[in-house]
């Protein structure tokens, strides 16, 4: 089953693709003169076209991962909004004299 949707997608791609080189190539042999159908042109809009098409199926193949992300968020923004234990900007914190740790000895 995945090798047939794999396949249907590649094709589908590939025939827009094609269809777009046919396109291109039809309004060159037909308007050879025009501004918009001169060579380096026609080369610029593909390009736009053939990477829009890149980008728009990435976005939709990503799709199914929106609720995992929507909820790995949620989680992070839960851990910021979480109030913090150590009070930073009390006095006590900053006129400590002596910290002891198992491994750190520190006086000042």
């Amino acid at each position: 089953m995945y090798a047939i949707s794999f396949s249907l997608a590649v094709s589908m791609n590939n025939g827009s693709f094609a269809l777009l080189y046919i396109a291109a190539g039809e309004l060159l042999r037909n308007w050879p003169d025009y501004k918009y159908t001169q060579f380096d042109v026609m080369f610029i809009a593909m390009f736009v076209f053939i990477f829009g098409a890149f980008a728009a199926a990435q976005a939709v193949s990503m799709g199914p991962d929106v609720p995992k992300a929507t909820k790995s968020a949620m989680r992070i923004f839960k851990i910021i909004r979480t109030p913090s234990k150590i009070d930073t900007g009390s006095a006590e914190c900053y006129n400590q004299k002596k910290f002891e740790n198992d491994t750190v000895t520190y006086t000042s």
